[in-house]
């Protein structure tokens, strides 16, 4: 059984490293800010085409699409950046939903 201080002191600690946790994150936030947007483009580009060919991920498109849009948007993406349509047939995404295609 914990004694009273011990409690406290714990708690303390807890709090101190949710701030701490919490400060790194709103420093995340600011620095995805300031990247440039055709950087984060090219990211959401790499990270389909590099989950695209493994194979527990890349079988469904679907949710290919749909994990490739949550990353984009915890980039800071308002939206996922069209794929030239070459690119899409190439890597078996046109026609899924959530994969924009160039026009």
């Amino acid at each position: 059984m914990l004694c009273a201080a011990t409690k406290i002191s714990f708690r303390l600690v807890l709090a101190d490293v949710s701030m701490t946790a919490f400060c790194f994150a709103m420093q995340v936030d600011d620095s995805i800010k300031i990247v440039d947007m055709s950087i984060k483009e090219a990211a959401y580009h790499a990270w389909l085409g590099y989950y695209n060919s493994i194979a527990d991920i890349g079988r469904d498109k679907t949710m290919l699409a749909d994990l490739a849009n949550r990353f984009g948007a915890s980039i800071g993406l308002e939206k996922p950046p069209a794929l030239y349509r070459k690119t899409a047939l190439k890597m078996g995404l046109k026609n899924v939903p959530g994969i924009r295609i160039r026009k």
